[in-house]
């Protein structure tokens, strides 16, 4: 938290309002849904946060530990009221009615406010898995196991995991746009700058407990293996010369742990494949580096009539400002060869799309700009000191390319650039 401090470019220093506001993102991360704590809870919380978070200054992370406590409590009994709400006697309720909007609806008061909230949630959950064409027996025995994997997994939180937590609520309440990588988050983060990674080249998501593939990505070695499919379920993982792992009801991204790793090495997953027959087989991968490709900058040829005369336009989407020396890889370079292409092919403007940008490498995204802007200014950046860095297009690239700074959101005021030939 010091560090926080001592690097913002504003606040260098607590007052009540930042405490209270730290409290809160606390809360929000600990319950986002407002099914798990009671009014009550949320009430005693905060003062046990208040001293939680001055304690933690100086290392002293003790009082997370009844916080955690009670969210475990919370969990275990919010299994139990689905299990009776999902008893022999369950019907839907054809008039209920669950207000979505977390933001304004307030936390229940007692046990009776959390069973009528709970089976309106748990109803709205299962019509969802009716309309895909689940039976209601089936329906209710995957609600029960998903607040059983709800429990497992604030079990699995521990309170050294709630300390992330607590520095995640800390940099939101220092302001929006500060926050907290984990170790996790830092790899993603990287992975999404560099377009690239070491492991098997498959995206996966959990669904009931289950790891499912979704897709592969091409050139991986799951793809190149031609043994795995899109909806295959990873039930167990084993690294070289290691007994096996199950991993039916792990968080996902422990699972995406166990199978990411260097570039070389294998990894052996036990596949559940259900078909015409449900059968299993066991595939071993030599992990490599694994390039996403779809992330890249691309671009879309497209026509519009405007008063009988036709206009081609070249659509370039660019997902974010991308870019790692070590693999040669810019996301500046590639759109700039897509405008090369666009003028080959004569088209009457180009539209640079950053409508799903999250942001990315200020080099990057400076260079960029100056496709479109010409040389001058184009973005600022102001440290802890006040010292204001101008970043101008048309300064040399390999310092630009060298920087270690990155720019979260990109101050394009449109959303997008429009150019003519």
């Amino acid at each position: 938290m010091k560090s926080f401090l001592a690097n913002h470019y504003a606040i260098k220093d607590l007052n009540a309002e930042i405490n209270n506001q730290v409290v809160d993102q606390m809360i929000k991360r600990l319950d986002p849904s407002k099914t798990l704590l009671y009014d009550s809870d949320v009430q005693n919380l905060r003062p046990v946060l208040r001293r939680a978070f001055s304690s933690m200054q100086s290392g002293d992370c003790a009082l997370l530990k009844p916080v955690y406590d009670l969210l475990v409590t919370r969990a275990r009994e919010n299994e139990k009221i689905i299990r009776r709400i999902l008893g022999s006697n369950y019907r839907i309720d054809e008039d209920a009615e669950l207000y979505i909007d977390v933001k304004k609806r307030p936390y229940v008061k007692t046990a009776a406010e959390k069973y009528d909230l709970l089976k309106k949630v748990v109803q709205f959950q299962i019509e969802n898995d009716l309309l895909s064409g689940v039976t209601l027996a089936e329906a209710k025995k995957q609600q029960v196991h998903r607040y059983e994997l709800q429990t497992a997994r604030v079990l699995e939180r521990r309170p050294e995991k709630l300390i992330e937590y607590a520095a995640e609520a800390f940099a939101q309440a220092l302001d929006p746009h500060t926050n907290y990588l984990s170790p996790d988050n830092l790899e993603d983060l990287k992975i999404h700058m560099q377009l690239s990674l070491e492991g098997i080249g498959a995206l996966l998501s959990s669904d009931n407990g289950f790891t499912v593939i979704e897709e592969l990505i091409p050139g991986g070695s799951a793809e190149k293996s031609g043994l795995l499919k899109p909806k295959d379920k990873i039930i167990a993982v084993a690294q070289k010369r290691a007994k096996p792992v199950n991993v039916i009801d792990m968080d996902l991204r422990d699972v995406v742990k166990m199978i990411r790793g260097k570039k070389g090495t294998q990894v052996t997953l036990m596949i559940l494949r259900q078909s015409e027959r449900t059968y299993r087989f066991d595939i071993t991968l030599t992990r490599d580096k694994v390039y996403i490709k779809d992330q890249e900058a691309k671009v879309d040829y497209q026509t519009r009539m405007v008063n009988g005369k036709k206009y081609s336009f070249a659509v370039i989407d660019l997902p974010s400002f991308y870019g790692d020396e070590k693999e040669n890889k810019s996301s500046y370079e590639d759109v700039r060869a897509l405008l090369m292409e666009a003028r080959q092919r004569g088209v009457d403007g180009v539209v640079l799309d950053l409508s799903r940008n999250g942001g990315g490498l200020i080099g990057e995204a400076v260079q960029i700009a100056g496709l479109f802007l010409g040389r001058g200014p184009v973005v600022a950046t102001k440290d802890n000191s006040e010292k204001l860095t101008v970043f101008v297009n048309g300064a040399a690239t390999s310092e630009m390319k060298s920087r270690k700074n990155k720019i979260i959101s990109f101050p394009v005021e449109d959303r997008a650039l429009y150019t003519g030939p």
